[in-house]
């Protein structure tokens, strides 16, 4: 079910419910790929729908037809009879099947490079989440442990005693004072 470059919207819907009938998954049961089949026909339809993308459809066609014919006059200069050669509307078909299916597994990498992206992104989120409550739990049991009493409980106690406190200032200067200094005795020469 081939449309000509020119296929009106009618012409389209026409052939799309023809070729959607056959490949549907509830009408044909037999076939494994039928739902897959039936989405590729949509997708088809839809981008066909669409007056930007069939531009860009028509423009690939109309690209690929003037390259063939480029190839062929290229192939006729060298010396090869023009009876020799391919039918040019098959090679063109060929050449514009072959210029869709790279398009598509184009496409096909790229779905599946984003998923795989996303699928880092999302593992990525998800330690950076494991390692916040990892966080979270540790700042609390800090908090709600022993260690944080200990070290409150001993400041307080140390602020709570003035005595104590200046005691240990007062021994801290008297040491500080109280140590010799070192004269050094060997000689410069």
């Amino acid at each position: 079910f081939q449309l000509d470059i020119d296929a009106t919207e009618e012409d389209i819907k026409y052939r799309y419910k023809k070729l959607s009938l056959k490949v549907h998954p509830d009408k044909q049961l037999d076939i494994e790929n039928a739902r897959t089949a039936f989405e590729e026909v949509k997708l088809a339809y839809q981008k066909l729908m669409d007056p930007d993308q069939k531009k860009s459809i028509v423009a690939n066609i109309e690209y690929i037809k003037r390259e063939v014919s480029k190839d062929r006059k290229k192939l006729i200069s060298k010396g090869i009879n023009e009876s020799e050669l391919e039918d040019l509307e098959s090679e063109v078909n060929k050449k514009i099947m072959h210029q869709f299916a790279d398009i598509e597994m184009s496409r096909i990498r790229s779905e599946r490079n984003l998923r795989a992206y996303n699928v880092r992104d999302k593992y990525s989120e998800d330690k950076m989440k494991e390692q916040l409550i990892r966080d979270r739990e540790f700042e609390k049991e800090w908090i709600e442990g022993d260690r944080h009493d200990k070290r409150v409980s001993s400041w307080r106690e140390f602020q709570s005693i003035p005595e104590a406190k200046k005691a240990k200032i007062k021994s801290y200067q008297e040491e500080k004072n109280a140590k010799p200094k070192i004269v050094s005795t060997v000689k410069k020469r």
